[in-house]
């Protein structure tokens, strides 16, 4: 009786692990397929996503590296293929002569992925016609601003690089009214790209170059304003930092590349809202491959980054 006892109380502890093992499954069912459906389905529309990078460049010759050896690295273990495109906003090469810009594309050729220029200071020269000339030839724009459609949104690229040591009303103008015939076009969201973090000073935001805001502040940001649909604004002229801060209805992020393992690159879900999840580039030791950034992205450890990204974004800027 005692033996019969025993294989009965197996027999249901079994019964009851089996159980709880089905259970489980059918949650993890249910998690993966509501996270797929957020993902994929959005009510209809199609989510994609695409990556933001500033100040990638590499070292200086004798060394002949187009990007930072990590963000290089990061490159290739990326499952790059999951983007619609790349945005590098500025200081992609030292001095924007034609042997740097042979340096990098003979680099991102391979890539399964299209890439977009926002000019940077360095990109630019001292603002020098040989190196306008060849960003123009080498993107293949008839203007170093530009504007563009991705399904319905809009994405804007604003030459503020060339401002540097001219800033005037006229050009402020200029801007303005590209900007104010490009926000005419029919979009959801709206997407802008500088290479200058205009709003570093009224953030306390780290940046490499201090610019004098009050062309962007008096002629770009109130088109932004007015137009009062959900904007966001990237600048890339910093090195290792991650900022997201938010005025009115326009987003604000500053992010670009440094030398030390400490940088992320921004990483953009758009369907009907907009996710922006910052995505670190991991050391130089690190030997992974694409799975491991899908895992990052879309796991356990990109939800809590999210998350923290979202308390920073609703409690620190929204008080």
């Amino acid at each position: 009786m005692k033996f019969t006892d025993t294989k009965i109380n197996s027999h249901w502890k079994r019964s009851q692990i089996l159980t709880r093992l089905g259970i489980l499954s059918i949650l993890s069912f249910i998690f993966v397929l509501v996270m797929g459906l957020e993902r994929h389905s959005s009510a209809g529309n199609t989510p994609y996503e695409f990556m933001v990078a500033g100040h990638v460049y590499g070292p200086m010759k004798p060394d002949g590296m187009a990007f930072i050896p990590n963000f290089s690295k990061f490159l290739k273990a990326y499952p790059l293929m999951d983007l619609d495109f790349i945005i590098f906003t500025g200081d992609f090469t030292h001095n924007g002569l034609p042997e740097e810009w042979d340096e990098m594309e003979s680099e991102i050729n391979d890539y399964p992925v299209r890439f977009h220029y926002v000019p940077g200071n360095h990109d630019l020269g001292n603002n020098d016609d040989f190196q306008r000339n060849t960003f123009l030839e080498r993107t293949k724009r008839e203007k170093v601003y530009d504007s563009f459609l991705n399904g319905e949104d809009l994405f804007i690229i604003l030459d503020l690089a060339s401002l540097e040591n001219q800033m005037t009303e006229a050009n402020g103008q200029e801007f303005a009214h590209f900007l104010k015939n490009a926000l005419k076009k029919k979009h959801r969201h709206v997407f802008v790209f500088t290479h200058y973090i205009f709003w570093a000073k009224e953030f306390g935001i780290k940046s490499n170059t201090s610019i004098d805001p009050f062309i962007f502040w008096t002629d770009i940001f109130p088109l932004l304003k007015a137009n009062q649909k959900e904007a966001f604004v990237f600048g890339g002229d910093t090195k290792g930092t991650f900022e997201l801060v938010k005025k009115d209805n326009v987003t604000f992020i500053a992010n670009g590349i440094s030398r030390t393992n400490s940088s992320s690159v921004a990483v953009v879900v758009v369907g009907p809202h907009v996710r922006i999840i910052p995505t670190p580039i991991l050391s130089s030791s690190f030997r992974g491959d694409s799975s491991v950034w899908r895992t990052l992205r879309t796991g356990s450890k990109s939800i809590w980054r999210t998350l923290r990204l979202w308390y920073k974004y609703f409690g620190e800027t929204n008080n």
